[in-house]
């Protein structure tokens, strides 16, 4: 995924090791989100389906499709960052 890629970039311009721990471990907890797509909490009101995961200093943004029973990801974004109108 493309910001998982940019959250290595980042991190490894000060440690390729940390950067290398830090996006396997967040690249583990999205693939766990297919066993447990309500582990974060509801992005709004009145939108079940819209969600977020707080990993670290990161918000994994995710969607689920009951009706084909799949977790996917929208974004993921520092905490720091402005919000995006969802």
């Amino acid at each position: 995924m493309k910001d998982i890629s940019k959250i290595f970039d980042y991190i490894a311009a000060d440690n390729l090791e940390k950067a290398k721990e830090f996006t396997s471990e967040l690249k583990n907890r999205v693939l766990g989100l297919s066993s447990f797509p309500l582990l974060g909490v509801r992005l709004k009101a009145g939108e079940p389906y819209k969600r977020k995961l707080i990993f670290g200093n990161y918000i994994v943004m995710y969607k689920i499709d009951e009706v084909k029973k799949v977790v996917s990801v929208m974004r993921i974004r520092h905490g720091s960052r402005k919000p995006l109108n969802s």
